[in-house]
């Protein structure tokens, strides 16, 4: 199996800079697909030399369909971070 990251960047190392996706797309009403976005921009960074980048990928969340929920699972991530130093976040996903 091949595990892509961002960029190639490394896999839960401390850095500058946490990568993580949020796969969700459960309140969209018309056009899913939101689910997909953080592997297919790994994807298709996979081979782009970046140069630099002080961060480390994370993977992607796969948080409760209910958005209450969902919200909760993030901010529980989110606080593990923080609670390891890390201070900036650069998120995949959206909905």
């Amino acid at each position: 199996m091949i595990k892509y990251s961002l960029f190639g960047i490394p896999w839960e190392t401390q850095a500058g800079t946490a990568v993580f996706g949020i796969a969700y797309d459960a309140t969209s009403e018309l056009a899913k697909g939101a689910l997909a976005f953080p592997a297919a921009v790994r994807l298709a960074s996979y081979g782009v030399e970046w140069g630099e980048f002080d961060a480390s990928d994370f993977g992607d969340l796969l948080p409760s369909i209910e958005p209450e929920k969902m919200a909760g699972e993030v901010k529980e991530f989110l606080d593990g971070l923080w609670s390891r130093g890390f201070r900036r976040f650069l998120v995949l996903g959206g909905n």
